[in-house]
């Protein structure tokens, strides 16, 4: 693997990605999410910047390795990036939101017609990010060198 395209990559996309999740929730639903809070008596985290900063830079770089990782069996380009956006957003986004749905907690707590246009935007934010990261991505020197099997 090519740990500085991981790096490269894995920046890039954490900016993709932060940048689409800012014109999400600061944008396009800052009203919905506002009124929602303001009803819901909820106050924002002053911790939430730092986290959600933290998070998306790991997201990035977690969407960096595994495409690095999944490139050698499927081969580089565009259908591996997408692949790799995909899974990361299923074991993240999804598989969070459903995990929150029948406690109706988090962001759920929206109409399921929000939810949906959230996840929709955050699929589209990930796997635009993907690509980004397989445009960046390329083996090392001396990396292309399979390993022994066990």
């Amino acid at each position: 693997m090519n740990t500085k395209r991981i790096l490269m990559g894995g920046l890039l996309a954490a900016i993709i990605i932060a940048v689409a999740e800012t014109l999400l929730w600061a944008g396009v639903l800052a009203d919905v999410m506002s009124a929602t809070r303001a009803q819901k008596r909820l106050v924002e985290a002053s911790w939430g910047n730092t986290s959600y900063l933290a998070t998306t830079v790991a997201l990035g770089f977690m969407l960096a390795w595994l495409y690095a990782a999944i490139r050698p069996r499927f081969g580089p380009g565009p259908s591996t990036a997408l692949k790799a956006g995909a899974f990361l957003w299923i074991a993240t986004w999804l598989i969070y939101y459903l995990w929150l749905a029948p406690s109706g907690r988090g962001l759920l707590f929206l109409k399921p017609s929000i939810t949906a246009l959230a996840l929709a935007w955050e699929l589209a934010s990930v796997l635009l990010a993907a690509l980004a990261v397989g445009w960046i991505y390329r083996e090392g020197p001396g990396s292309s060198t399979p390993r022994n099997a066990d």
